[in-house]
């Protein structure tokens, strides 16, 4: 589970953005990172409680991330 999500090509990133994005199992947010860029809503859903957390921590002290919202199972 480390290594998941850490690739992410830069050629397909912006051909893959619209302004509404739900992002399945985001992980560490290396992708979020790209989408929270170009898209004007991110929807992430990360079943990882505890990765969820690290994502908040992660993308709360960011600029450009007004228009992420990432979830979890409850």
């Amino acid at each position: 589970m480390a290594n998941e999500g850490k690739f992410v090509h830069p050629k397909i990133t912006p051909k893959v953005i619209d302004d509404v994005v739900v992002e399945i199992g985001p992980g560490a947010g290396a992708l979020t990172e790209h989408l929270v860029e170009k898209a004007k809503q991110v929807y992430a859903f990360e079943i990882d409680k505890e990765l969820k957390v690290e994502l908040d921590n992660k993308f709360e002290e960011k600029d450009n991330c007004s228009g992420l919202k990432i979830y979890t199972a409850t």
